[in-house]
């Protein structure tokens, strides 16, 4: 697909009624023009962000419930699932904010509904699909929570590796990256803190020495 950047070029036209649609105060924004191939239709695009955004404050809400028994409910994870691979098709997969939050939803729904699935090869393939989705966003989710101070990338390389140690519980580059994730973890929990508890447990589950 094309790699251009797309910059703001005037305003819509008061009587486009489709430019005018994404956003009450459309009047006042200026329309769009990739600078690499010219394509200038992206009132679709914005319209489906907008909507997808406010999709998705609605499933973090509903998951973040702790009083809400069904958070994690099959429902929750299509409808995540599904937002991810439409805004796949609307954004940039290698810098988009909301990919990278849409992935995150999916991904931190499927580390949260084992208990849906009943069977070990059920299990096994909802780390697949989370893994996949991990790899495609990798690069978004990076660009957007990778930087000082910030926990989050390691939250994220430590699932991801846990997923990876389900699916393969000989994967020795995923145990050591579990490991790394643990000693950044220190610097920053002390070593009685639930956090590092955890993931003493799960390297002790998959460590063979």
């Amino acid at each position: 697909g094309c790699k251009g950047r797309v910059r703001a070029i005037s305003a819509p036209n008061e009587n486009d009624e489709r430019a005018l649609s994404v956003q009450p105060e459309a009047k006042n924004m200026s329309s769009y023009k990739c600078n690499s191939c010219g394509n200038s239709s992206f009132s679709d695009a914005l319209g489906f962000q907008v909507d997808s955004m406010e999709k998705m404050k609605i499933l973090e809400s509903k998951m973040s419930d702790i009083t809400n028994i069904g958070r994690f409910d099959k429902t929750a994870g299509e409808q995540s699932e599904h937002i991810y691979h439409s805004l796949k098709k609307h954004c940039n997969l290698q810098t988009s904010f909301y990919l990278a939050w849409s992935a995150d939803l999916f991904v931190y729904w499927c580390a949260n509904a084992f208990e849906l699935f009943p069977t070990e090869q059920e299990k096994v393939g909802l780390c697949q699909q989370a893994l996949g989705v991990i790899n495609e966003s990798r690069s978004a989710t990076k660009c957007c929570v990778e930087y000082p101070g910030n926990l989050t990338w390691y939250v994220k390389r430590g699932l991801e590796a846990k997923f990876r140690l389900f699916v393969n519980p000989m994967d020795m580059e995923a145990l050591m990256m579990l490991k790394k994730v643990k000693e950044d973890f220190r610097l920053y929990y002390p070593s009685s803190d639930d956090t590092i508890r955890t993931l003493d447990e799960s390297l002790a589950a998959y460590s063979f020495s």
